[in-house]
């Protein structure tokens, strides 16, 4: 066990190895919060320091929201478990019509359409998720369904259509009311207007000729149910304390237990950690190789939108 002041000395010595200015750290144990902290620098121009209440876009950490939406919908009787996609978007259509007619939710969720990222797409356009519909069917597969994982943040912009189709709400105000209220995510929000309209958040940067700068926020406005919730550490260990409680948070049932263990269970297997993204700057992939290096001879899997690994020889622990 760590004590608190180890636990400050490894979070500044992650700042300093991965070149990040700044981070949150929040520790729960037994649904106690143990730890809630902020190191570094939220904006590297200003030299504004990260703190508990520092909202950062949690990316696509979203998409453990937008499965759970889902799940509810399904408890709730409003959507089969394991309904087809064009059930409730009819004119929903891929390049390859075998897995048009039989793709289902769980699919979108488990990133095993056999579709790849088509990423530049959505960085560099504004387009609504409504029109996400429409240029899927000029994506190439690059294997058959369910044969491999292919991340790819546009089918959670599928399964965010699919959650507005259902409710006749927006997937915004769906993942406030349905979750952020509930769990009393009281600071966080659902878009990058809103981030930047608080008084405590943080800047995106990039090391630019050596120096790492404040840099333009990149816009998520065509994947935002894949990645568009933004939040503290304060309320993301509300999110942990729900996950380790059995879908409660405060004496409410946010899901039932099993419909929780179910987005725990491995979905799509896969045989290495998806590290290699384009993402990663050259010189941060040898230090994230290293720390990873004790996952190789583990178990690596793709559940309902949760990452699963072994952790002291036990595979129910996601992340």
């Amino acid at each position: 066990m760590y004590a608190l002041d180890d636990i400050d000395n490894i979070a500044n010595s992650a700042l300093q190895m991965f070149n990040v200015p700044g981070m949150a750290i929040g520790i729960v144990i037994d649904d106690q919060i143990i730890l809630s902290r902020g190191y570094g620098f939220c904006n590297v121009s200003e030299k504004c320091l990260v703190t508990e209440h520092t909202l950062f876009p949690i990316a696509s950490c979203t998409k453990a929201f937008t499965a759970l939406a889902l799940s509810q919908l399904v408890e709730e009787g409003k959507v089969a478990l394991d309904d087809l996609v064009k059930n409730n978007i009819p004119e929903f259509c891929l390049m390859d019509q075998d897995t048009t007619n039989n793709l289902t939710i769980p699919d979108l969720l488990a990133h095993r359409t056999g579709i790849a990222r088509h990423d530049p797409i959505w960085f560099y356009s504004d387009i609504p998720r409504s029109r996400v519909i429409g240029i899927l069917k000029y994506f190439e597969p690059v294997c058959r369904l369910r044969e491999e994982f292919q991340y790819n943040s546009f089918m959670y912009s599928i399964a965010g259509v699919v959650i507005e189709r259902i409710t006749g709400q927006s997937w915004e105000d769906v993942i406030s009311t349905r979750l952020l209220d509930p769990l009393e995510m009281k600071d966080s929000n659902v878009s990058l207007k809103e981030l930047q309209r608080s008084s405590d958040f943080s800047l995106p940067h990039a090391k630019i000729d050596g120096i790492v700068k404040n840099i333009p926020f990149r816009n998520t406005f065509s994947v935002e149910s894949g990645g568009g919730i933004n939040s503290n550490i304060l309320d993301m260990t509300h999110w942990v304390r729900f996950q380790l409680s059995d879908g409660n948070f405060l004496n409410k049932n946010i899901v039932q237990a099993q419909t929780l263990k179910e987005l725990h269970t491995m979905q799509m297997p896969f045989s290495s950690p998806p590290i290699d993204n384009e993402e990663i700057r050259d010189e941060n992939k040898q230090n994230l190789q290293k720390a990873l290096s004790t996952l190789n001879e583990n178990n690596h899997s793709e559940g309902t939108t949760y990452l699963l690994d072994d952790y002291c020889g036990s595979s129910e622990h996601p992340y």
